[in-house]
């Protein structure tokens, strides 16, 4: 009998079930959410489908509360089930809230075990309400969550902006030696689809309000070398005393930051495959190759350092020259805060750009 308990009461405890389990019938599931406010009152939304006549329909729920947590727990009390963000694939904060300090919004929401921080993170421009009852332009109710997912997703594809998901935005928050950017959204007011705005700046957790182009979103991808699967820039050259428009598709992209005192030299050297070119051939001999090579590296290093300027400027090192010069240059990083020394450094890039391919065409 002892030797057939010694067997049997493990295995009880086996059985004993999961601590934290939620039956899927008595949970609702949120696929999207939102705040907005500021740091004396938050306003929370949450996006989820609902069965209807056994079809899904997107429904809404939006609670007001001081801080996220109570925000949350209002909401909850207002839904017949249990908000479940598990599966939450989209997470937006307004421009307004992101101004304040970006984490004490999401503090609560990293706590929790259960809630998904592989989600997209966003700003969304204007009233974050269009952002969960906007029934588009067929004027039929629709899955704002996996439109605005595989907008994001296209987004990141063609290098537009830079991209995170909370795991990343909560580690970069955090990390001294480099600053958040994350896409800015908006909602077109003819079609109601949502669209990308520009590549929105922090400095430290607070939003700067900076916004920078689709053109400089893409620049600031390839200075950080997170590019997506396509990065095209289009730029204006000189042919027989014209302006004739090209574009070009990076191909490789090879960077030696080397930082000497005060001073950061950006060296970058590009590879590009020519994607459009209406004048003729690109290739009638190697000196034409190397002139148009010349004169779009020029081109790209001017904007590279206009861009570098805007950063500045907003006193946002979202490239993460910081990082580099807190594991190499101890001195300049234990100089003054990162966020004051970073601004009147003296930053130069230089770009050599070869175009390695024509495509089928010379």
């Amino acid at each position: 009998m002892k030797r057939l308990m010694f067997w049997v009461l493990p295995a009880v405890l086996l059985l004993s079930g999961c601590w934290d389990e939620l039956v899927f019938r008595d949970i609702q599931v949120v696929t999207m959410a939102g705040i907005d406010g500021n740091q004396d009152e938050v306003t929370v939304y949450y996006g989820f489908p609902e069965l209807l006549d056994s079809q899904p329909v997107p429904q809404s729920l939006e609670s007001k509360g001081r801080t996220y947590s109570e925000a949350r727990n209002m909401a909850n009390e207002r839904s017949d089930e249990v908000l479940d963000l598990s599966y939450l694939q989209v997470f937006l904060i307004s421009e307004e809230a992101a101004k304040h300090r970006i984490y004490d919004f999401m503090d609560s929401f990293f706590r929790v075990p259960r809630n998904r921080v592989t989600g997209h993170m966003a700003i969304a421009q204007g009233d974050m309400k269009q952002y969960f009852d906007n029934p588009g332009s067929s004027g039929a109710p629709k899955n704002e969550s996996e439109t605005f997912g595989k907008k994001i997703d296209t987004f990141h594809k063609y290098s537009l902006s830079t991209m995170y998901d909370l795991q990343q935005v909560c580690t970069i928050l955090f990390d001294d030696g480099m600053d958040l950017s994350l896409p800015v959204l908006k909602i077109e007011e003819q079609t109601g689809e949502p669209e990308l705005a520009g590549t929105g700046l922090f400095s430290g957790m607070e939003y700067t309000g900076k916004v920078l182009s689709l053109d400089e979103g893409r620049l600031l991808a390839m200075l950080k070398k997170e590019t997506g699967t396509i990065l095209r820039l289009n730029y204006d050259v000189e042919v027989e005393g014209e302006k004739t428009p090209i574009q070009i598709e990076i191909i490789s992209n090879k960077q030696k930051i080397k930082i000497k005192g005060e001073h950061v030299d950006i060296e970058m050297r590009i590879k590009a495959e020519v994607e459009e070119f209406a004048h003729g051939a690109v290739y009638k001999n190697q000196k034409q190759m190397d002139r148009l090579g010349k004169e779009l590296g020029k081109l790209v290093e001017e904007d590279v350092n206009k861009l570098i300027g805007k950063l500045q400027e907003a006193e946002s090192d979202a490239i993460g020259i910081g990082r580099r010069v807190r594991a190499f240059h101890h001195d300049l990083w234990e100089k003054a805060k990162w966020s004051e020394t970073y601004p009147s450094l003296e930053i130069d890039a230089s770009v050599e750009l070869k175009i390695e391919r024509t495509g089928i065409l010379e």
